[in-house]
């Protein structure tokens, strides 16, 4: 896997401050950034790293450190050729 563009970088932290914001103006979640699995299937077994992921309070708890749930919203910024990956 080659290292993200710069331009991949600004995508993902622009995506990362408007869930940040979202998640502290309306106390329903948080931001977490890149790397946090997120279970996709057990079997055979699919795991992801998202470059940003929001986590509803339901969800994460007052842990520091959670289980690959599955999907809460899980953007990932990724050219083209990666979507059908």
């Amino acid at each position: 896997m080659t290292n993200p563009s710069v331009g991949h970088q600004d995508i993902v932290f622009n995506i990362a401050a408007l869930l940040k914001n979202y998640g502290r103006s309306s106390g329903k979640g948080r931001m977490i950034m890149a790397a946090c699995d997120i279970l996709i299937r057990r079997s055979p077994l699919r795991i992801r790293q998202p470059d940003v992921r929001f986590i509803t309070h339901e969800r994460f708890g007052n842990r520091d450190v959670f289980d690959p749930a599955p999907l809460d919203p899980a953007p990932e910024a990724c050219r083209g050729s990666s979507l059908a990956k």
